[in-house]
């Protein structure tokens, strides 16, 4: 899989099982029975056609199947949207016939992520992991060495688990939602989304809109210390609500939009936060440039601890990826 992770740069991981294809079997000799007769020298040229026809019909049937695709070889051919090799499975995430799973599940190993790029957190065995056995939380240490103690996990929707579903704008999206478990109450700091849209012409950063929830904004807000809490963007309990930072001055405010209403239809800031300027910014058609899970940097990570896991991307045509991170 590939995953890109980090503050800017983001490491990958490419799984790809291969087979060498089956030996050609050499056409078996002819062997002339030669009696010293016409009758039998006319029968030993019929064998030796007969017998080279065979061969040469069995030697096109196998060229003509191994230059075809092949399912289960670990090799994406054309026809194929996928291909796991000896991973492929009737409930994998790549089907046997070779066709992506519309419900996904991928485990994400912390080892491999920080084997790959230094990166500003740890991964841990949790008993009680919302998935699997594990979680990944903060560090104190600046691991990366970029003169910041911060948590940034980036995914490139572009690259695997979430590659399989194509470009994705904002306005596709059913849901995001992902568990964090922290000391603090419910206004504490928290693991927070965020949501880069692609640069546009004039944009003087790496990306477009920047669309920020923090979890202490959300509606329906109950999150005690020491739990498992669920944050998403779907109505209910911890409903995450977005600020376009760069465009509205803030982060904060009891108005905020959820991601159903800032995709609704043209949005203006103005209508919805009273400091913001006047807006008409068409959000759904809004292509993302990576999603990004983050605590805020230097001193005020380095004295959060918290754990993350079970991250959820649902689309609207009912296309849903679950990374589940792990130690």
């Amino acid at each position: 899989m590939k995953l890109r992770i980090s503050p800017l740069l983001l490491s990958s991981f490419l799984l790809v099982a291969c087979s060498d294809d089956d030996p050609q079997e050499a056409a078996p000799p002819v062997t002339d029975i030669d009696g010293g007769t016409d009758a039998s020298d006319e029968a030993d040229a019929d064998v030796d056609a007969d017998t080279d026809a065979d061969t040469d019909a069995d030697t096109d049937a196998d060229t003509d199947a191994d230059a075809g695709p092949v399912c289960g070889d670990g090799v994406v051919d054309e026809g194929e949207e996928c291909d796991l090799g000896d991973e492929n499975a009737e409930d994998g995430n790549c089907l046997l016939d070779c066709t992506w799973n519309t419900e996904q599940s991928w485990d994400v190993s912390f080892d491999e992520v920080v084997a790959e790029v230094p990166f500003d957190g740890s991964g841990v065995t949790v008993d009680d992991a919302p998935l699997g056995t594990g979680a990944w939380g903060t560090s104190d240490e600046d691991v990366n060495n970029d003169g910041l103690v911060k948590f940034e996990l980036n995914f490139d929707p572009s690259y695997k688990p979430f590659d399989f579903v194509g470009p994705i704008k904002l306005g596709d999206i059913a849901e995001i939602a992902y568990y964090t478990k922290k000391p603090g109450g419910p206004k504490a700091g928290d693991f927070y989304l965020v949501i880069y849209t692609k640069k546009e012409p004039g944009s003087l950063s790496f990306y477009g809109h920047r669309i920020t929830a923090l979890p202490s904004q959300s509606r329906e807000l109950d999150a005690p210390a020491d739990t498992w809490n669920r944050w998403s963007t779907k109505e209910g309990t911890n409903q995450l609500t977005f600020a376009d930072q760069p465009v509205i001055g803030t982060f904060s405010g009891s108005t905020l939009p959820t991601l159903d209403e800032l995709t609704a239809g043209a949005f203006d800031w103005s209508e919805a936060v009273a400091s913001a300027p006047e807006t008409s910014i068409d959000y759904a058609n809004k292509e993302i440039f990576y999603l990004s899970i983050q605590t805020g940097s230097g001193k005020e990570t380095s004295e959060f601890e918290g754990l993350l896991d079970a991250i959820t991307l649902s689309l609207k045509d009912g296309r849903t990826v679950t990374v589940d991170l792990e130690p």
